[in-house]
């Protein structure tokens, strides 16, 4: 199956080179399987179809998702990250005294994760020299450069985990970055950009949740850990929330905000404004919530008010979370080349 055959030909010119204008469209997370791949696993769960590998039954899947960013020239090359099953077992796998938790809404959607349990002091996994601990998890061979990741933060690693009380949440976070600490050094070759998605700090802020302010600062100080020799860009995403309302990160040491402008208006009243010189923009303007059409001339008008208020050097447009867990494949499919289509009016 080719990605002309998945993904309809959207309305820009595919000859568009995006990777030479500062405008370039990008993926975030994990995407939605087509129908037929979860037909496939619905009849292997069943007991209709034999088991196979789920390597292969997800292959086609992000071979066209692949081709169709390489199509449309997308800066950075996402497999879809569809082999993880949620953002938060391949991260926590192989820790000491962390064991996987109850199945476990994520968030406001239809979808499910297994957030860590805590069953002891935990530790972080001992990376292994020249193996990546994700490489199990990704298609390798379909993007061999060029790649992007989502991974957790730190906030909502630590938010999510299950029996935390006795560890303390200082211990869990520290345990959680070095965790990183080791997946950050031995990415596969051919990495070049890491976001780190918050989507607990943006629901903690919309329920008051009473202990945010102190667990956001810890979790700061083990950012601070984290990224203090980061080789690769680096991209905090607030999926779903305002971040003009969560301005203790905004100093951290990465490359760019993934900022969900459906939540925050731009502004350039000083108490209330981001500032981003020098940094990315991930534009998250694409509703990953919602089934609907995106109204492109009001989604082009609010991302030209945020690179004027807010003067970032480089800017991505992209979805205001992941596709995963929030509207069908065709669905999904149709945002995708909503991406592509405001990418190329931006960079007009």
């Amino acid at each position: 199956m080719t990605a002309a055959e998945v993904f309809p030909d959207p309305a820009p010119n595919p000859a568009h080179q995006y990777h030479s204008l500062k405008v370039s469209p990008r993926l975030s997370g994990i995407t939605t399987p087509s129908s037929s791949t979860i037909k496939a696993l619905t009849d292997i769960k069943y007991g209709r179809a034999e088991e196979r590998p789920l390597r292969e039954l997800h292959y086609e899947d992000a071979k066209a998702l692949v081709e169709l960013q390489q199509q449309y020239h997308f800066p950075y090359l996402s497999d879809g990250q569809q082999l993880w099953g949620d953002l938060l077992r391949p991260v926590y796998e192989g820790m000491e005294n962390v064991e996987v938790g109850s199945q476990t809404r994520w968030f406001e959607t239809n979808g499910f994760c297994f957030p860590p349990r805590i069953v002891g002091k935990p530790k972080a996994g001992k990376p292994q020299r020249n193996e990546s601990h994700l490489a199990k998890y990704l298609y390798l061979d379909l993007v061999p450069e060029r790649r992007q990741l989502t991974l957790p933060g730190l906030y909502t690693l630590c938010r999510m985990a299950e029996n935390v009380a006795e560890i303390g949440t200082g211990a869990l976070l520290e345990a959680f970055a070095q965790q990183l600490e080791g997946i950050l050094e031995t990415l596969p070759r051919g990495t070049a950009l890491v976001e780190f998605t918050e989507p607990a700090l943006a629901y903690d802020v919309k329920t008051d949740y009473p202990q945010r302010k102190q667990m956001l600062a810890l979790a700061k100080l083990s950012y601070q850990y984290l990224l203090r020799t980061h080789l690769t860009t680096t991209i905090i995403q607030l999926p779903d929330g305002d971040w003009q309302a969560i301005p203790e990160l905004l100093d951290l040491s990465v490359d760019g905000f993934g900022v969900d402008l459906l939540e925050t208006i731009p502004t350039t009243i000083p108490a209330k404004t981001i500032n981003l010189e020098g940094k990315i923009l991930s534009a998250g303007i694409i509703n990953a919530w919602e089934s609907y059409p995106d109204d492109l001339n009001w989604a082009e008008q609010r991302v030209r008010q945020a690179i004027g208020c807010w003067q970032p050097e480089r800017v991505y447009i992209t979805t205001n979370a992941q596709l995963y867990h929030t509207i069908s494949h065709q669905y999904a499919q149709n945002k995708i080349q909503k991406i592509i289509s405001l990418a190329e009016r931006l960079g007009r």
